[in-house]
């Protein structure tokens, strides 16, 4: 990227990194391949490349900054695209300077090399090149600079090929045009402007939020009466809505700051990240949470991470639970060995038609916990104490090792 292709410039390159507003890109990469191919066919070298992402919110100032902590509250945080611009700036011995737009009284000069301190006479000077010295109703002539004397040239654009080897004067007008462009980019086009937010302030305040309110999906809003949905709840906490703020302080004391939550948020993203991939949910929750920084769409996404969590939190904790009040199950005996046992519990699960009848399917606890299954025409009804059977084969279901019975006497 950026380091392999722009670390070696030579003193006739001059790079330029800009920070352009998302929405101004497509846009501003239409003017920079018309402006490439511009300068090709004139023989002078244009590139640039996208760097890289930063995102800026507004200081006390409201000035753009990408220091976080400098960034005051409610203000919207916006993404740029970090854009870096290459191209030669000399060519032999003269190097393009700047435009010189004429008017009456004073003219108006667009520099290239900003660091090139013109004469102030250039500011009101004719239309005349001093190189064939014709004076003519020129709209705008060019400052060159010859790059061992210092010596700066007024020229017209039939001209300026002589002094830059090619460079034309639509390439110098490219060259200038395309600058100005990529300052003007670099501000907020209106007020639609796409908005971001830190992924982990999202996460810690919906942890706190779903304390309060529970957790209420965006398509159940409706069937809720006077109820907000969990991702607006969010977005009014962080956008520091008043009347929301006032009602939560009120109305709920044990509504806990998002601050002290930052470590559970924490947690429900490293959990989601370790999962595997489902193609669906997860899959999207995963790609949302390796960022940083999120757009509005995906918030919903992201504040439902919590419950989703909770209900897997829940999930094991009851299948620990069930596990201590109920001894592990073990294979028993071997393939075609008849036994005998006594029965703690017999529990229909299903019952399904086959080409003779109904079947039922048994599931038997003995005395120390061990689970067997039985798939029989009869109809157990009563209490029964003991178990005569042949191994059929040795199973397991859903982490749970079960013993298939066949050819069943009970009693």
């Amino acid at each position: 990227m950026y380091i392999q292709s722009f670390t070696s410039l030579s003193e006739d390159q001059l790079m330029n990194t800009y920070f352009i507003h998302e929405d101004n890109m497509p846009r501003l990469e239409k003017k920079l391949l018309t402006i490439q191919r511009k300068c090709q066919k004139y023989g002078c070298d244009f590139d640039y490349e996208r760097v890289g992402e930063v995102f800026k919110g507004y200081d006390n100032c409201n000035d753009l900054t990408s220091d976080m902590t400098k960034v005051k509250a409610n203000s919207p945080v916006i993404r740029f695209i970090e854009v870096a611009v290459l191209g030669t700036a000399r060519v032999g011995d003269w190097q393009f300077v700047g435009t010189i737009e004429h008017h009456d009284p004073m003219n108006i000069i667009s520099l290239y090399l900003t660091d090139v301190k013109l004469p102030e006479v250039y500011y009101t000077s004719n239309p005349e090149c001093d190189h064939c010295n014709i004076r003519r109703a020129r709209k705008n002539t060019y400052i060159v600079q010859n790059v061992e004397s210092g010596e700066l040239k007024q020229v017209g654009g039939s001209c300026m090929k002589e002094y830059t080897k090619g460079l034309s004067a639509e390439a110098a007008v490219a060259w200038i045009s395309i600058f100005d462009e990529l300052i003007q980019m670099e501000a907020p086009d209106g007020e639609g402007y796409r908005k971001y937010f830190k992924v982990e302030e999202v996460l810690s305040t919906a942890v706190s939020i779903i304390d309060v309110f529970g957790f209420v999906k965006t398509r159940n809003v409706y069937d809720e009466y006077n109820q907000d949905c969990t991702r607006d709840n969010v977005l009014q906490f962080i956008n520091q809505d008043e009347y929301f703020l006032k009602r939560l302080y009120n109305d709920y004391s044990n509504f806990v700051n998002p601050e002290n939550n930052k470590e559970y948020a924490k947690l429900v993203r490293e959990w989601v990240l370790s999962q595997e991939e489902d193609y669906g949910y997860l899959t999207n929750l995963m790609v949302t949470l390796r960022e940083d920084w999120c757009e509005y769409k995906h918030i919903g996404l992201i504040v439902s991470a919590v419950q989703t969590y909770r209900r897997e939190i829940e999930k094991l904790t009851y299948e620990k639970k069930i596990k201590e009040e109920h001894p592990e199950s073990h294979h028993i005996g071997s393939i075609g060995e008849r036994l005998t046992f006594k029965v703690n519990e017999i529990v229909c699960l299903t019952s399904y038609y086959t080409e003779y009848g109904l079947n039922y399917f048994y599931r038997i606890v003995d005395g120390d916990g061990n689970i067997y299954v039985w798939s029989t025409s009869k109809c157990l009804d009563g209490d029964y104490t003991t178990v005569i059977g042949t191994v059929k084969k040795h199973d397991e279901y859903n982490g749970e090792k079960q013993t298939v019975l066949t050819r069943c006497k009970i009693a």
